[in-house]
């Protein structure tokens, strides 16, 4: 473990990998630019009483004073820290990238709602601080990509386990909510005949617990309700099972989905034609719509048969499928 101190900024590495760490190339773009007007020193005190500092405005004071780096500096420091270890290089790697943090604690606390989370935002940029130096340990500038490009994802992965882990008002391990899905999933397999038996070590009786204790609602009596071989996907037998279904209550998931949602419409509109994507759209749900349309609806819409609408929904996913960037995309946010 490694501390190190900077103007009353502490950091400290710990060892703590989230599970997509082979991959992290697939991001959008735009990673959201945080210059903020800071409250001057001197105005921070009156003449007659003392003001206090936010720890806040403290932060961004002393972030401030560290310039961000060039795609140049980038190369450099990371080559110094990947062949060299050089322990300057990696210290002034996480200081110039403190402002990406920040872009992403706020854009999590307005995810998740101010009252949602007993987290300040403070403790966001606390936990987002140390998924910067994972990142940084890790970062590989042969390929040519930019470090927030690469950082993102291992930054919103610590501040999700953190939401997780203090989702009540105490720590609940974050593998408690991620080991009852993964085992639900087994099951679920079992029982539609995609796997001939319950793989050693899948315990009935530990899932429950696990769903108890992480409040994870999960049907393991889960059937789509499609004709067996059947490659329509119907979005109303998905509705109804909470896993994947629709309705969220749930803060720190709908956090996690919403994240994955936003990035993968990104994706969805660079592989799709406009109407593919919209089509896509209507009958799921996504984007603007809040609901998914009936095929007929969507056919009225288009002027075009209800088959029509059914054979491109079934060739958009069968191209989705086979879609290699989709692949690493889905394996970076660790669903694939």
């Amino acid at each position: 473990m490694a501390r190190v101190n900077h103007g009353g900024i502490c950091f400290t590495l710990q060892g703590y990998a989230p599970a997509q760490e082979d991959q992290a190339e697939v991001l959008a773009d735009g990673v959201l630019d945080l210059e903020e007007p800071v409250v001057e020193q001197d105005e921070l005190w009156d003449l007659e009483e003392p003001l206090e500092v936010a720890p806040l405005d403290s932060f961004h004071v002393e972030i401030r004073k560290f310039p961000l780096l060039t795609p140049e500096e980038e190369k450099m420091l990371a080559k110094k820290i990947q062949e060299e270890g050089d322990r300057e290089a990696f210290e002034r790697f996480v200081l110039g990238n403190l402002r990406l943090v920040i872009a992403c604690a706020k854009k999590a606390k307005e995810r998740v709602g101010q009252d949602q989370s007993i987290l300040s935002f403070m403790d966001l940029v606390q936990e987002g601080i140390i998924g910067l130096m994972i990142a940084v340990s890790r970062f590989d500038y042969k390929k040519g990509t930019r470090f927030s490009t690469y950082g993102v994802p291992w930054i919103y992965q610590r501040m999700k386990v953190a939401l997780l882990q203090h989702r009540r008002g105490m720590s609940v391990p974050g593998y408690a909510g991620l080991s009852a899905r993964a085992y639900a999933e087994q099951v679920r397999a079992f029982k539609s005949g995609e796997r001939l038996e319950l793989p050693d070590g899948v315990d009935l009786d530990r899932i429950r617990s696990l769903a108890v204790i992480s409040d994870v609602a999960l049907s393991i009596d889960f059937a789509d309700g499609d004709e067996q071989g059947s490659f329509s996907v119907s979005p109303e037998a998905l509705k109804g099972n909470s896993a994947v279904g629709y309705e969220e209550t749930d803060p720190e998931e709908v956090l996690e989905r919403t994240f994955f949602r936003d990035e993968f419409l990104s994706l969805l509109r660079k592989e799709l034609s406009c109407d593919e994507y919209d089509i896509l759209c209507r009958r799921f749900g996504l984007g603007n719509y809040t609901s998914p349309h009936k095929l007929s609806d969507i056919a009225e819409a288009y002027g075009k048969s209800s088959e029509y609408i059914r054979g491109v929904v079934n060739g958009v996913i069968k191209k989705l499928k086979e879609s290699n960037l989709l692949k690493m995309f889905c394996q970076t946010w660790g669903v694939a």
